[in-house]
Formats: structure tokens, sequence, C-alpha cells
């Protein structure tokens, strides 16, 4: 199920929003047929099972890049093609990841980064305890089954061949912001800069403490993202200075974050939608 999810979303997503790193903004989007976003639906759910772990391709492909298949592959009936094998293989990049305090809550960033700058640095790891209140944190104490290493590292510079498309994430019901980390890192491997926000009012504490969510604040969550990445484009003393290129902007959602994902593709600077279970 994983692979399925890594194809298509890999697919949709350099078909709608990528182009040859560091091309002139001005062609952005030129690939897509038309201004209508794509949407691909999944309706089996994601695949829980196992860690979120990566190992990275030593020896990426280096003559078949992103914008090849931007070029070469116009067509949605290209999902599941050969094409599309390729991306379910890690991406040339190294992953990068960082947290930011948005607003009282926590975005995760993860973005590409030259291969080699990893080196002597260690993959990064959360624990799912950590999006639990205490009482059932304390529950759970001792074990190391419900924490996660992914194929990322934490606050390396981004690589210079961007800028790059950005992608936004939303997580489901009793969800946290790392909940697709399988994806989201894989997705940053092929030249993607992906942002993921809790949403508190439904994410797994609220859930598990109330049995019910307080409200939807999704849609206005995955907005507040998108213009404060917009923010970090232009600020000279942020990592993401001028590495982002917001004209190809895409959004993905998990379950209840695809229904989000979906309501903010009315906005036209959408480019790509992406809905898994919705």
């Amino acid at each position: 199920m994983r692979a399925l999810v890594w194809i298509c979303s890999c697919c949709l997503l350099l078909n709608a929003c990528t182009s040859n790193p560091g091309a002139d903004p001005a062609d952005a989007g030129s690939d897509l047929q038309d201004d209508t976003p794509l949407v691909l639906s999944d309706t089996t759910g994601p695949d829980t099972t196992g860690p979120d772990v990566f190992l990275a391709d030593t020896n990426p492909t280096p003559d078949i890049t992103t914008s090849d298949v931007a070029r070469d592959s116009h067509q949605p009936s290209d999902v599941g093609g050969e094409l599309c094998e390729l991306y379910s293989e890690p991406g040339p990049y190294v992953v990068g990841m960082s947290t930011i305090e948005l607003d009282g809550a926590s975005l995760e960033i993860w973005y590409p980064v030259d291969r080699g700058d990893e080196l002597g640095a260690s993959r990064a790891r959360y624990d799912l305890r950590d999006w639990l209140p205490d009482d059932a944190r304390a529950m759970l104490s001792g074990s190391d089954a419900l924490t996660r290493t992914m194929d990322a590292y934490r606050d390396l510079a981004i690589s210079d061949a961007g800028p790059f498309p950005v992608v936004l994430f939303s997580h489901g019901l009793a969800g946290y912001r790392m909940q697709s980390s399988f994806l989201t890192v894989h997705l940053a491997s092929w030249g993607f800069v992906v942002a993921a926000p809790d949403h508190r009012e439904r994410g797994l504490a609220q859930i598990v403490t109330h049995i019910g969510p307080s409200g939807d604040n999704a849609l206005a969550t995955l907005r507040q993202t998108r213009d404060h990445l917009e923010s970090e484009n232009e600020r000279s003393a942020s990592r993401l200075f001028r590495k982002l290129d917001l004209g190809r902007l895409a959004a993905i959602g998990h379950s209840d974050g695809a229904r989000a994902a979906l309501a903010l593709g009315a906005d036209s600077e959408i480019s790509a939608l992406v809905a898994l279970a919705p």
C-alpha cells in the first residue's frame, strides 16, 4: 500500500508541480494541460504497519531528473506506468527536517538536502507518545515500540538547487503531523518542500481524551501554513529564504485531512491535490 501511495503521489505532484530546480519561476506550471487541479483519490486507507524507516539509495539514477518527468508525462493516465515505478524508490536528495512553532502549534517541514551533507548526522526519530495526554503517555512508558526512525536529518541546510515546489499535508482524525512521514520524507527526497501542521482540535490527544473533535480548523490552519511559508521565503534569516516556489503548490490530506486539502483546492494557487481515503 505504501508503494502505491509513493508512486501515485510522486507522479501526480511531479506532473503538476515540478520543473527543473532553479528554473525561472515564470515557467512554473507550464506542463499542466489546464488550470484545473488534478485529484487522485485512494479509498483503501494507509498502511500503518511497521516503522516509518527509509534507507536512501546511495546510487541514485543521475540521468533522470524531475524536469524529465514534468516534460514527458502530461496525462493522469501515466499514473502506474513504467515512469511512475521510478518513484517507488527514494529520490536523489537527502532529506532535512525542522520544526517551526506557528501560533502556539507545531509545524513540521521536510526539505531536500544535497547528498553528503548528512555525513556524521543521525537520522531523526519521533515518539508517538509525544502526541498523547500525560496519563496515556504514562501507561505506555518504557516501550520502544512507538518510536519511529525516519530517513531524514534535523536542521541541515536546504539544497541550493531550489526554489522547490511546495506540498501542504493535512493529517486525519486522531492523527498528528508526523503520521505519514513515510510519504512526506519520500516526497522531499524527490525535490519537494513538505509542510505538515498539527490539527490539535482533532488530533490524537483530543480524541483520546474527549472521544471526539472540538471542531475543525484545518482549512484555516493550512492557509496559515501557506502564508507562513510565504513569509519565510522572503525572510533573509530563514533557512527557507528564496528556496520555495509557491507558484507550484500542492495539497495532500488523509481522511479528514483530505477534506481540508480538497477545500484548499478552491484557492486558485493550488496546482495539484491528492486525497487519501477521503
